[in-house]
C-alpha cells in the first residue's frame, strides 16, 4: 500500500509493507466492510484513506457498534494534503453521526481495537504517536481532542539481565514457569484481531497444586511478512496486578519467559501501556524497559 508507506515515510516512522500484510492485518478480518474503507482519488489515482472500524463488544463475541474506531487515516505527502484529509473526516464522521455512537477514538488504543496490529506504529495500540505531527492536526482539525496518553515500552534482550532479589529467589524455589502450546484467547474477537499472528502463553504454577497464579501472552508477526519485524515479541498487556506480592509474581514471570524467548530468534520484547496503568509501568521499569515513544489516544465526542 503506496498511500501507508508514503504516508509514515512523511512523518520519519517508515512501515514498509506490501499487500499481503494488509490482505491478512486487515482485509481478510471477517468484520471488515468494504463501506468503511474510504478512499480519496485525485485524477482517478488514490492519495489517501480512512478507514473506519469498531472495538470489540463486552464479551467478546462481535464487533460493538457503540465503539467506533477510526482505525487509521493516511495520505500521501500532497500539496492538498490537508484538505483530503479534513474530507475523509468529515465523511466518516457524518457516516458515525447516523448511528447510535456518542464518540470516536483515533487511532485505536489498548482497550478499543480491530485492525493494523503489528503494522502501525505502535502496534495500532497506542493512538497517534507524537511523531505524526501531520495526523494530530488532522484530528484537531475535527475538533478530537487528546484524551490518553500511551508509551511505547521496550527491552532489548541481548542487554536483558533478570532482577536479583529475596522475592525472586523465593518464587524460583516455589513455582515453575510453563509454556503453553495451544493458543490462549480471552474471546473470539482477540482471537479474531491476533489471528494473523502467532501467540505464545506462559503460565506461573505453584510447585505444590500446580495452580496457576499468573500468565504471560506474547504475540508475533511470521517471518513471512515483509516489512514487519519478525524478531520482536508483542507482550499483550490484559489486567496487570496491582499489588506488591502479583507483581513480584509477574515480574519473575516474565523474567523466564524473557529467557526463553531470548534462547530462541527474538532480540526484542515490545509493550504497549497508559500511565495509569501503575503496575505495568513498574514491572516494565523493574525489568529493564525503556520508554522508547510516546503516543496519544485522540476522542471525538458529538453527544
Amino acid at each position: 500500500m503506496q498511500i501507508w508507506n508514503r504516508h509514515y515515510r512523511a512523518c520519519r516512522a517508515p512501515v514498509e509493507v506490501l499487500h499481503g500484510v494488509f490482505d491478512a492485518c486487515v482485509f481478510s478480518k471477517p468484520f471488515f466492510r468494504a463501506d468503511e474503507f474510504l478512499i480519496y482519488e485525485n485524477d482517478g489515482e488514490p492519495v489517501g484513506f480512512l478507514h473506519l472500524g469498531y472495538g470489540g463488544s463486552s464479551d467478546g463475541q462481535d464487533r460493538d457498534s457503540q465503539r467506533p474506531l477510526i482505525c487509521a487515516l493516511c495520505v500521501q505527502p500532497h500539496p492538498q494534503e490537508d484538505a483530503i484529509a479534513d474530507l475523509l473526516l468529515s465523511t466518516a464522521l457524518e457516516k458515525l453521526k447516523a448511528t447510535d455512537a456518542s464518540n470516536v477514538i483515533a487511532i485505536g488504543s489498548p482497550m478499543r481495537y480491530s485492525f493494523y496490529l503489528g503494522m502501525a506504529p505502535g502496534d495500532g495500540l497506542m493512538g497517534v504517536v507524537a511523531r505524526d505531527i501531520r495526523l494530530q492536526r488532522w484530528l484537531t482539525k475535527q475538533s478530537f481532542e487528546p484524551v490518553r496518553p500511551t508509551e511505547c515500552w521496550e527491552v532489548e534482550l541481548g542487554a536483558f539481565r533478570p532482577p536479583m532479589d529475596r522475592s525472586q529467589f523465593a518464587l524460583r524455589r516455589s513455582t515453575s514457569v510453563v509454556r503453553v502450546l495451544d493458543e490462549q484467547h480471552s474471546s473470539w474477537w482477540d482471537a479474531v484481531v491476533l489471528g494473523h499472528t502467532e501467540q505464545i502463553c506462559f503460565q506461573l504454577l505453584s510447585r505444590g497444586d500446580s495452580a496457576i497464579n499468573e500468565s504471560a501472552q506474547f504475540w508475533f508477526i511470521d517471518t513471512s511478512f515483509a516489512g514487519i519485524a519478525s524478531n520482536t515479541a508483542r507482550l499483550w498487556i490484559s489486567d496487570f496486578p496491582e499489588d506488591s506480592e502479583a507483581r513480584d509474581r509477574m515480574t519473575y514471570l516474565l523474567a523466564e519467559a524473557f529467557r526463553q524467548l531470548q534462547s530462541e530468534r527474538f532480540t526484542t520484547i515490545r509493550a504497549i501501556a497508559t500511565p495509569d496503568q501503575a503496575g505495568s509501568v513498574a514491572i516494565f521499569q523493574r525489568l529493564g524497559f525503556r520508554s522508547v515513544e510516546p503516543g496519544l489516544i485522540f476522542e471525538r465526542r458529538w453527544t
